[in-house]
């Protein structure tokens, strides 16, 4: 579209190391931690202090800062933005920059289960399946313990999806990823669904 190209053309007038922070900071997402954008630049051992690269793009209004208790937090102003930054970026960086998104988020909250979602969704972009179908496990059991049930099965069947894609049909994860989605359907009472996974 018209607009599409309008801000394609503001990315491609971008100084250098702004127009790499805004491409890292669409591989994070619509909303971004400083503190994970500075360990991403770190990672890639990226030219330019964090913190003037985000200034630059928020004057710009690419980008919009807000303070937090103990941080900074950024959004994208426009989600065309995000998504036209994220497409710039080629296959090969994609899934470079997705790693080194998952890894920092491990690094950085090795404590908060509400983050493995989105460590199992970087690993998965990255094509970094193990990990990706480990973090989906733990995504799928923190979401049943707190009693999330919906979104526990979207994380169990991607999970059992990435298995069957990764490993033999008589693998150990295949029928840990099989259990965990029997016993879900157990716990919501769909027995006639639960039943066949047990076998």
């Amino acid at each position: 579209t018209s607009m599409t190209g309008l801000i394609h053309s503001r990315i491609d007038r971008l100084p250098a190391e702004q127009r790499s922070g805004l491409q890292q900071s669409s591989v994070i997402g619509m909303e971004f931690l400083m503190r994970l954008y500075r360990r991403l630049a770190e990672k890639l051992e990226a030219t330019g202090e964090a913190e003037e690269v985000l200034s630059g793009l928020e004057k710009k209004d690419f980008v919009a800062g807000m303070k937090e208790l103990s941080d900074l937090r950024y959004i994208f102003k426009h989600i065309l933005t995000c998504n036209t930054a994220y497409k710039t970026i080629l296959r090969h960086n994609r899934l470079i920059l997705h790693r080194h998104v998952a890894e920092a988020l491990v690094e950085l909250f090795p404590e908060d289960k509400a983050v493995y979602g989105d460590i199992a969704y970087h690993f998965e972009q990255a094509e970094e399946w193990e990990m990706a179908e480990e973090y989906c496990s733990k995504a799928g059991e923190y979401l049943y313990e707190i009693f999330n049930f919906e979104e526990s099965m979207i994380f169990f069947k991607k999970g059992l999806s990435i298995c069957e894609k990764v490993f033999e049909p008589e693998h150990l994860e295949i029928e840990i990823s099989l259990h965990n989605l029997a016993s879900l359907y157990n716990r919501l009472g769909l027995y006639d669904q639960a039943e066949p996974l047990f076998k």
